[in-house]
C-alpha cells in the first residue's frame, strides 16, 4: 500500500471492546474485534450486535485454543464451529480470523481458508507492509510494553527481517508503547504503509491506556484521510483488488 493506512484489532471479545470502540468510532478509525464464541466472560449477544453496528467482528475459534496443539479433528471443530456461532449470535457472516496466541501451522491455515474466512491475522510485529498470503496478515505493533527481548523474539522467529527493522529499531529506542506508537505513525506516514496496532481492551484498563489511546487516534484522525482508516477486512478487500490488477 502506498498510501499511508491504518487499521486496528482486538482480541478476546471482553465487553470493554464497546469502550474500545467508543474511542475508535469518536476518531472516525475502523477495528475488528475478534471473538471466541464460547468463552466466558465475553461479550454478550446483544453487545456483539452492538459492536457490529460499527466494526468488523471476527472469529477466535470457539474456545480460544492454539490450534497447532490439537488433533487435525478439534482444529477444524474450533475453526468451523467457532465461527458458526458467532455467525448464528449476530445474523451476519463471519470473514476474518485470529489465530489464538498467534499460534498457527501448514495444517491450521487450510482448515481456516477452507471454513471460508476471506483473511487471519497473526501477531507478526513490526510490519509496515502487507504480505502476499491474506491468512498470514501481519501486525506493526501490540498496546502492551513488552520487554526488548520479547520483540527481539518476535522479529527473529517470523522472517521478513529487511522490511520489518526499520519498526524494531523504534521498538527498541522507544521509552513506552504509546510513544512508540507517534513514532511508528510519522514513519508510516513519511515512507507509506501499513499501520496495523492490535491489543486487548482489558490491557488497556489495567495498564490505565485510555486517555492516551484517545491522544493517538487523535493524533491519527488528523493525519491520516478517513478513507484510509479501515477495518481488516477492508484491508483485505484492498491488497485482493491490488492483486488481480
Amino acid at each position: 500500500m502506498s498510501k499511508p493506512t491504518f487499521t486496528t484489532s482486538w482480541d478476546d471479545g471482553h465487553p470493554l471492546d464497546l469502550k474500545a470502540a467508543e474511542l475508535l468510532a469518536k476518531h472516525g478509525c475502523g477495528g475488528t474485534f475478534y471473538v471466541p464464541s464460547a468463552v466466558a466472560p465475553s461479550l454478550s449477544t446483544r453487545e456483539l450486535r452492538i459492536l457490529a453496528q460499527g466494526f468488523e467482528i471476527g472469529a477466535h475459534t470457539l474456545d480460544h485454543r492454539r490450534l497447532p496443539e490439537l488433533s487435525e479433528a478439534e482444529k477444524r471443530r474450533q475453526v468451523v464451529q467457532g465461527k458458526r456461532q458467532l455467525e448464528d449470535r449476530l445474523g451476519a457472516a463471519v470473514q476474518g480470523f485470529a489465530y489464538p496466541g498467534g499460534k498457527h501451522d501448514a495444517a491450521s491455515r487450510v482448515i481456516v481458508r477452507e471454513a471460508g474466512f476471506a483473511y487471519a491475522r497473526t501477531v507478526e510485529s513490526f510490519a509496515l507492509s502487507p504480505r502476499r498470503d491474506p491468512f498470514l496478515m501481519p501486525t506493526t505493533l501490540q498496546i502492551y510494553p513488552h520487554r526488548a527481548s520479547a520483540y527481539l523474539k518476535n522479529f527473529l522467529k517470523r522472517g521478513n527481517w529487511q522490511r520489518r527493522l526499520p519498526a524494531l529499531r523504534l521498538a527498541l529506542a522507544a521509552p513506552d508503547p504509546m510513544s512508540l506508537l507517534a513514532r511508528l505513525l510519522d514513519l508510516v506516514l513519511e515512507h507509506g504503509g501499513l499501520f496495523h496496532v492490535w491489543g486487548h481492551s482489558l490491557d488497556i484498563e489495567t495498564l490505565g491506556l485510555w486517555s492516551a489511546l484517545d491522544e493517538f487516534l487523535s493524533l491519527v484522525a488528523e493525519r491520516v484521510p478517513r478513507q484510509n482508516r479501515i477495518d481488516n477486512l477492508s484491508v483485505s478487500r484492498r491488497l485482493s483488488a491490488l492483486a488481480s490488477t
